[in-house]
């Protein structure tokens, strides 16, 4: 799970290639220390295995993390992208 700059705000961390609870919770922590008005992708283009549980966790700590952070994701496959509108994720999360 690297982070790196692609514009000066904008930061891509990857997903990694199995997106368990674990990973959930260190890419969440990732995020919390971003600068406040950073702009992150949560990239899961080369995700081979992604838990639906471990998606609520995310989801659950960038609720908990409140706003200012723009974060959205990319290379979610349907199914999961369903999942995370199940959850009720904002919108910006799936652009």
């Amino acid at each position: 799970m690297n982070a790196e700059p692609l514009e000066d705000t904008e930061q891509v961390l990857e997903a990694g290639a199995l997106f368990d609870v674990p990973a959930a919770l260190r890419l969440a922590e990732q995020v919390a220390r971003m600068p406040p008005a950073s702009q992150v992708v949560i990239d899961f283009v080369r995700t081979r295995e992604c838990h639906d549980f471990a998606l609520a966790t995310l989801s659950q700590a960038l609720v908990r993390l409140g706003g200012g952070l723009q974060v959205r994701t990319r290379g979610l496959n349907r199914h999961h992208a369903r999942v995370l509108r199940y959850l009720g994720e904002p919108v910006a999360l799936l652009a």
